[in-house]
This record gives C-alpha cells, structure tokens and sequence, in this order.
C-alpha cells in the first residue's frame, strides 16, 4: 500500500499539472476573454440605441402634451364664446 502511494499521488499530481497547464486551456481562456469583449460591445450598443428610442419618445410625448394643452386652450375659447 505504501508503495502504492509513493507512485500514485506523484502520478496523480503530474497528470493534474498536464491537464490543467495545457495550452487549450489558455486558449479557451483568451477565448473566453474575446467573447467577454464582445458581449459588453454588444450591450453598450444597446444601451446607445434604447437611448436613442426613448429621446425620440420623450420627444414625441412633449409634443403630444403641447398638442393636448393648444386644444384644451380651443375648447376653454370655444365655451366662453357660447
């Protein structure tokens, strides 16, 4: 048994470091990183265009409400004249 763990844990350990040193590792990291990359383009962007959509809401809504309060004015002339 003692022999058995004198080979098996070095055995163990250089396997480990093979597998967790290996290059595809490293690639898969960097890889992960490009796509990290990508992901917080792809939201800022996003983020650019909602903005963007909801100027042109807002904008659209002031005139809306300027339009409402410009009939309302008709509609209080209209009422006094009758």
């Amino acid at each position: 048994m003692h022999d058995l763990m004198i080979m098996a844990i070095p055995t163990v350990l250089i396997l480990a470091g093979i597998l967790f040193n290996n290059n595809s590792a490293k690639d898969l990291r960097s890889e992960m990183k490009d796509f990290r990359a990508e992901v917080k383009a792809e939201i800022r962007d996003l983020r650019t265009e909602m903005r963007g959509r909801f100027d042109v809401v807002d904008a659209e809504l002031r005139y809306f409400h300027g339009t409402i309060g410009k009939l309302e004015a008709r509609m209080d002339a209209l009422e006094k004249q009758s």
